[in-house]
């Protein structure tokens, strides 16, 4: 499966125009964030390093990037508690939820753009 780096705008989109329905201006506002927020590794570059995996016919040209998720993962979560803690009441309750979502998404094509094709 090829997954291009137009699927996290495309699922940005999506998601803030459900939050803006749901709840306005506030869950525009709060979906845009927690896009940024998420979207920041992507943006400046490769957190994770590659790592070669034992060589076995099952995971022959694999490669392992559970490095650089601690890092990914404290910049996302550091980021969101910074971005609540700011703008307080103005962030519906979907921010947390659209974060969630779209770290995954941000997840999905960091890997899948470091991988080789087979």
């Amino acid at each position: 499966m090829k997954v291009n780096r137009w699927i996290y705008p495309a699922v940005g989109a999506l998601a803030v125009a459900i939050l803006a329905e749901s709840d306005g201006v506030r869950g525009a506002k709060s979906g845009v964030l927690a896009w940024v927020v998420a979207g920041g590794p992507i943006v400046f570059g490769r957190v994770a390093e590659k790592v070669r995996l034992r060589k076995t016919p099952a995971n022959r040209n694999r490669m392992a990037f559970m490095v650089g998720v601690v890092p990914r993962l404290g910049w996302t979560l550091g980021a969101a508690a910074c971005t609540a803690l700011i703008a307080g009441d103005q962030l519906s309750v979907g921010f947390w939820p659209a974060l969630l979502v779209f770290y995954q998404v941000a997840l999905l094509v960091i890997v899948h753009s470091a991988i080789p094709p087979t």
